[in-house]
C-alpha cells in the first residue's frame, strides 16, 4: 500500500492539490516543465551531432544504398498517312521478365517452382539461375499477355515486368520498299562507335530516324531492405523520352489503289516487277509510292537478301525502284523534247514535220516508227510517237538547247525527295552533244534517269512550269503533343514558261484524248473512264548495265495527269520485262487508266458523264 500511497501523492502533487505535501503550485510545475526543456534540447543536439559531426557517415550509408543504375528509354514515334489515324509503323511494347535481386530472406528456390509454371520453363534451370543470380537475371523474353498477368499475380519482390519495343509494320508490303527497316547494328559499326541497339535501314526510317527515334535517361536506383527500387531525379524532369510521330502526304487508299493497279498487271504480262508514283499535280507532294516486288519490312532480312548480280534487274524487293532504279525513258523523253521546243520558241503543236515515212538513218542506226507516218504536224508527231519525226525536233532545239533544257528539267539531278538513295541519272557533257546524241536524246535514248524524275516534269507542266521538291512527310507531332510542325519544303523552281506548260498540257491530252473519225469507238488503253487525261507512253529496249542494248527485254512506261482540265494527279508506272505485249500502251495504258478511275474518286474529284469511251489513239 505504501507504494500506492506514493504514487497517488506524487500525482496530486504534480497536480498541485493540497493533500498535505507542502510546496507553492507555480514551484512544482516550474520543475516538470524544466525537465521538459532537457528532454527536447538533448534531442536537437544529438540531431545536430548526426548532422556535422556524423555527416561523412550518413553519405557514406546513402551511398551503399545505391545499388545500381538504371535506363529508362522511350518509345520510337509512330508513322502515320495524311489521315493522322492510319498506321503504317509502330513501336508496340515487348514485355519480358527480369530478376533485380531479392531480400536475403525469399527461397529462390520457391520462386523458381512458381515462375517455371507461369512461365512453361524448365523449374531446374531456373532455379539454379535464381540461385546464382546476383542484381540482373533475364528470366524470359516475348511475353503472352496471360504471361504477363500471371507474373504480375504471384508478387514476388525483386521480380518485375519490364518492356523492351518492338517495330511493327502493320501493312507489311503496302508503302513496305519506301519505310524502310530497323535491324541490328554490324560488328563493323559497334566498332566505330554506334551505341543503339537498333540501327535505321533505308527509306523513312532513316531519313528522319533523329526525329523518330526514342531516348533514355540513366538514372541511380536506390533499394530498400526489401530490395525495392526507387528512381533518384526529380519528376518530370527531362522525362519527355519518346520520339516524335511523323505524319506523311501518303493516303493510303490511294497507295492501295497504286499496289493493286501495278500487281495486276505484273501478274497479267508475267513482268520481272513494277514501279510507280503519285503525285499532288498542284503541290508536288507523293501521294503514293509503289515498288513491286514489295518488301516486307517485317521480314527485312528475307527481302533484303543479298542478290548477287541482280541488284539492277528489277526483281529486288528491297530496293524502291521508282528512285533507286535509272533507266533510259525511250519514248517518255518526247514528252521533254516537246515542252522544252516550246519554251525555248523552237516549234509550235502546229508546226509541219516529216515522219519520213517510218525509216530514217541516226547516225549510224537506222531507226523505225511503229506508224509509218508521212507529213504531219508537230502534235501528231506526238500522238502518233514518231522516231524520226523527233529526231529532226531535236535538231531544230539544237545541241545547247537540248542540253540545257534537259538539265532545267531535272534529268543528271536529284529530285530532292526526303528518301535516301536516291540515284542520280547521267546526262552526257555538252562536249557529247553533237548531232547523233541531239537526235537519240529527242527520242528519250542516250541520258537516263529514275521514275520520280519523270513524274515531277509532269508536275511541273501541271504546275505551269515550276518545279517541285516532292515530299513524302508532311508534319511531324513531337511526343509533348505540344504543337505540330510542318515537315519544311522547298519552294517550287520556275524553270519553263507557263505558255510552253500548257501548251505541252494540250498535246499530251491530245495523245490519250483524240478521236479517230475513221474509227470513233477506238479509244487509247490509257484513257479513264468518266475523265479526261493526258500523258505519254515509251517502250525502252533494256541496257544491260552499260552492255548493249537487249532484244529481248523491255521496259513499259506512261506518264501522265488528269483530269485533263484542271490536274489533281500526276501517275508515273513502268513495268520491267513484261513477256506478253511490247508496247508501253498495252502494257501501262491500263495500269493508267485503273488508277486514275480509283484515285480521283477518293480525292473528292468527281467523274464527268460527258467523257463517254468513244476516243481512241495508238
Amino acid at each position: 500500500m505504501r507504494i500506492r500511497e506514493r504514487l497517488l501523492r506524487a500525482e496530486r502533487w504534480i497536480a498541485g492539490t493540497d493533500d498535505g505535501v507542502r510546496g507553492p503550485v507555480v514551484k512544482r510545475m516550474a520543475l516538470v516543465l524544466s525537465a521538459v526543456v532537457g528532454m527536447m534540447i538533448g534531442i536537437v543536439a544529438q540531431a545536430a551531432n548526426y548532422q556535422i559531426s556524423e555527416k561523412d557517415t550518413l553519405i557514406g550509408r546513402h551511398q551503399n544504398m545505391v545499388s545500381s543504375r538504371f535506363t529508362v528509354t522511350g518509345r520510337r514515334g509512330d508513322i502515320l498517312d495524311r489521315t493522322g489515324r492510319r498506321l503504317l509503323a509502330i513501336t508496340a511494347p515487348d514485355p519480358k521478365v527480369v530478376f533485380r535481386g531479392a531480400p536475403a530472406n525469399i527461397n529462390r528456390s520457391q520462386m523458381a517452382y512458381h515462375l517455371a509454371a507461369a512461365l512453361s520453363l524448365d523449374e531446374e534451370k531456373l532455379k539454379n539461375r535464381l540461385l546464382a543470380a546476383q542484381e540482373y537475371l533475364l528470366i524470359k523474353e516475348h511475353l503472352t499477355p496471360q504471361e504477363v498477368e500471371d507474373v504480375r499475380q504471384l508478387g514476388f519482390q525483386g521480380v518485375s515486368i519490364e518492356n523492351d519495343y518492338h517495330r511493327m509494320y502493320p501493312l507489311h508490303e503496302v508503302f513496305g520498299s519506301v519505310m524502310g527497316y530497323l535491324s541490328v547494328p554490324e560488328p563493323e559499326e559497334v566498332e566505330a562507335g554506334v551505341k543503339d541497339s537498333l540501327v535505321a535501314r533505308r527509306g523513312l526510317e532513316k531519313q528522319y530516324d533523329e526525329l523518330l527515334k526514342a531516348r533514355g535517361r540513366t538514372v541511380d536506383v536506390v533499394r530498400d531492405s526489401g530490395r525495392r527500387r526507387f528512381f533518384q531525379g526529380a519528376v518530370g524532369d527531362g522525362w519527355d523520352l519518346d520520339g516524335a510521330d511523323l505524319v506523311l502526304n501518303i493516303d493510303l487508299q490511294v497507295q492501295m489503289a497504286l499496289d493493286e493497279a501495278l500487281v495486276a498487271r505484273v501478274e497479267q504480262e508475267q513482268a520481272v516487277g513494277a514501279m510507280g508514283v503519285v503525285l499532288d499535280a498542284r503541290t508536288g507532294a507523293v501521294l503514293a509510292m509503289s515498288s513491286i516486288p514489295a518488301l516486307d519490312p517485317n521480314a527485312f532480312h528475307v527481302g533484303c537478301a543479298a542478290k548477287s548480280g541482280q541488284l539492277d534487274a528489277g526483281d529486288n524487293p528491297c530496293r524502291n525502284k521508282v528512285i533507286e532504279f535509272r533507266f533510259e525513258p525511250g519514248s517518255v523523253g518526247k514528252m521533254l523534247t516537246a515542252y522544252i521546243g516550246f519554251d525555248v520558241g523552237a516549234f509550235h503543236p502546229s508546226t509541219p514535220v516529216s515522219g519520213h515515212g517510218g525509216r530514217c538513218k541516226v547516225g549510224k542506226f537506222t531507226i523505225e516508227d511503229v506508224h509509218k507516218g508521212g507529213d504531219m504536224t508537230m502534235i501528231d508527231a506526238f500522238r502518233h510517237s514518231s522516231n524520226c519525226a523527233f529526231a529532226d525536233l531535236g535538231w531544230m532545239i539544237g545541241p545547247e538547247r537540248m542540253r540545257a533544257g534537259l538539265a532545267r528539267l531535272g534529268i543528271g539531278a536529284r529530285t530532292g525527295v526526303d528518301l535516301p538513295g536516291e540515284a542520280r541519272g547521267r546526262l552526257p557533257p555538252q562536249k557529247e552533244f553533237g548531232l547523233t546524241l541531239t537526235k537519240t536524246a529527242s527520242y528519250g535514248y542516250g541520258y537516263s534517269t529514275n521514275l520520280l524524275t519523270l513524274a515531277n516534269v509532269v508536275a511541273t507542266i501541271t504546275m505551269d512550269g515550276l518545279k517541285p521538291v516532292p515530299r513524302v512527310a508532311r508534319e511531324v507531332r513531337p511526343a509533348s503533343r505540344d504543337r505540330i510542325l510542318p515537315v519544311p519544303a522547298e519552294a517550287p523552281e520556275r524553270t519553263m514558261s507557263v505558255q510552253a506548260s500548257r501548251a505541252m498540257r494540250r498535246v499530251m491530252t491530245e495523245a490519250i484524248m483524240h478521236v479517230d473519225p475513221d474509227n470513233p469507238r477506238k479509244r487509247h488503253p490509257a484513257r479513264p473512264e468518266g475523265y479526261s487525261a493526258g500523258g505519254k507512253t515509251g517502250t525502252t529496249r533494256w541496257n544491260l548495265d552499260g552492255k548493249g542494248y537487249s532484244k529481248k527485254r523491255y521496259m513499259c512506261s506512261f506518264v501522265g495527269f488528269a483530269p485533263a482540265e484542271d490536274p489533281a494527279i500526276v501517275v508515273a508506272i513502268t513495268v520491267l520485262d513484261p513477256q506478253k505485249n511490247k508496247l508501253a500502251a498495252a502494257v501501262t495504258g491500263p495500269a493508267f487508266r485503273q488508277s486514275v478511275e480509283r484515285i480521283l474518286p477518293i480525292l473528292g474529284v468527281a467523274a464527268t458523264p460527258s467523257q463517254v469511251a468513244t476516243g481512241g489513239a495508238r
